[in-house]
């Protein structure tokens, strides 16, 4: 039981499966988007541009008008919160800058839709569209761009799927789950800035090898967290992320948390390396237990349930590619497994044991994708119904619907 506990709970990060009906429009999209993505920005402050709005981008203004006109459609905060936001044509439209837009989209709003929206003659935004507001706590819109260029430069493009994309598609999803009644569980809106900066951040740097391969390689990470492979990589993100909100990247231009009280820096810190330490999958059973038997004992709005919800909502979005509509889980799958391919193939070439789901020439992808979407997505979708009970009625669906496509196959 154990062997086959780690075997599956080495599919770190999966959030859907792979198809070999995958359309060739849709492996073309994946092909470009590795081409228009490949940039990098200096962490010092004299590398910024200097032209910069206090509410607009630069990256806006560079985009061409249709792209611009559609931008305004995608990033209204209705479109935000729906879960078939489609974070594929986000990418498209944006020439591979998805994470950077969805962030200033939803940690500014609602003033990012107000500026999109100002520079359309035709149509005037409305003066109480609805957003978070974090500019009244101090925010500060240029700052939160600064932050933004430095935060998805730091997801790798070169990973097939540990990648600004997916970060982009964790932070939209996380803020659905908000939406739809996640944010009753937050006692403040600094609770819920911190799930928004845990969702961004949750893979900041991943290498594209799992925890596994870093100990069984001995890689460097590795040995700076003492060949350990639990919770390895979500150490190493939570670590990437500190360093630049209170390390020695820290800069002034991005330092969007310098409003906080010692207090709320103290809850921001621990609510974001609770969470991410949560997207770990050798933690998901513990965590479904600890949650489960919680629910049965505690009040739904108790301090501790409140606590563990959240951690749930996060490692429940992580997974959760597996039941997007249309093509988008099984993009997702493509992604997933062109990664996961690779690793078996560096471990063989390395002479090492190749991981689980890792060979090529053994794994069979469909019945894979039917073990994770039995042992992890529904027991979350159970307990979801706990939580949220309407989004599970929309979610079910789409959840039968996709595992049905894998038993067919």
């Amino acid at each position: 039981i154990l062997l086959t506990i780690i075997g599956i709970s080495s599919i770190v990060g999966i959030c859907s499966c792979h198809s070999n009906l995958i359309s060739i429009a849709l492996i073309n999209r994946s092909t470009s988007r590795k081409t228009n993505a490949q940039f990098k920005f200096s962490n010092k402050s004299s590398s910024l541009p200097s032209r910069q709005s206090s509410s607009l981008p630069y990256e806006w203004e560079k985009l061409p008008p249709r792209n611009q006109n559609r931008l305004r459609e995608i990033l209204s905060w209705d479109s935000l919160s729906k879960w078939d936001f489609d974070v594929l044509e986000l990418d498209d439209i944006t020439g591979g800058r998805p994470l950077f837009f969805v962030g200033w989209a939803i940690m500014g709003s609602p003033q990012a839709q107000h500026a999109m929206g100002a520079t359309n003659s035709a149509v005037a935004p409305p003066d109480d569209l609805p957003g978070y507001n974090f500019d009244r706590r101090g925010m500060s819109t240029k700052k939160l761009l600064n932050f933004l260029r430095q935060l998805e430069s730091r997801y790798l493009p070169e990973n097939p799927y540990h990648n600004r994309i997916h970060a982009a598609d964790i932070l939209q999803t996380l803020h659905v789950m908000l939406q739809k009644g996640g944010k009753s569980h937050c006692s403040s809106d600094i609770e819920i800035l911190a799930m928004l900066l845990a969702a961004a951040i949750h893979d900041m740097g991943h290498p594209g090898r799992t925890s596994i391969f870093q100990v069984k390689a001995r890689t460097e990470i590795a040995m700076q967290y003492d060949n350990n492979a639990t919770t390895l990589l979500e150490k190493m993100h939570v670590d990437t992320a500190f360093d630049l909100f209170w390390g020695e990247e820290k800069n002034s231009d991005w330092d969007i948390l310098e409003f906080l009280t010692k207090e709320e820096e103290t809850l921001v810190k621990s609510l974001i390396e609770y969470a991410v330490y949560g997207t770990d999958m050798s933690r998901h059973f513990r965590i479904m237990e600890d949650l489960t038997n919680l629910l049965r004992t505690e009040p739904i709005d108790s301090a501790e349930v409140n606590r563990q919800s959240l951690r749930f909502f996060l490692h429940f979005v992580d997974i959760s590619g597996t039941i997007k509509p249309g093509l988008l889980f099984k993009y997702w799958a493509d992604c997933v497994f062109e990664e996961f391919l690779a690793q078996g193939d560096e471990e063989k070439a390395l002479g090492l044991p190749v991981s689980p789901m890792c060979d090529r020439e053994t794994t069979n992808i469909a019945q894979s994708q039917i073990s994770f979407m039995t042992t992890f997505v529904k027991p979350c979708l159970d307990v979801l119904a706990t939580l949220i009970p309407h989004a599970y009625d929309e979610l079910i669906p789409t959840y039968e619907a996709n595992l049905l496509h894998w038993e067919e196959s």
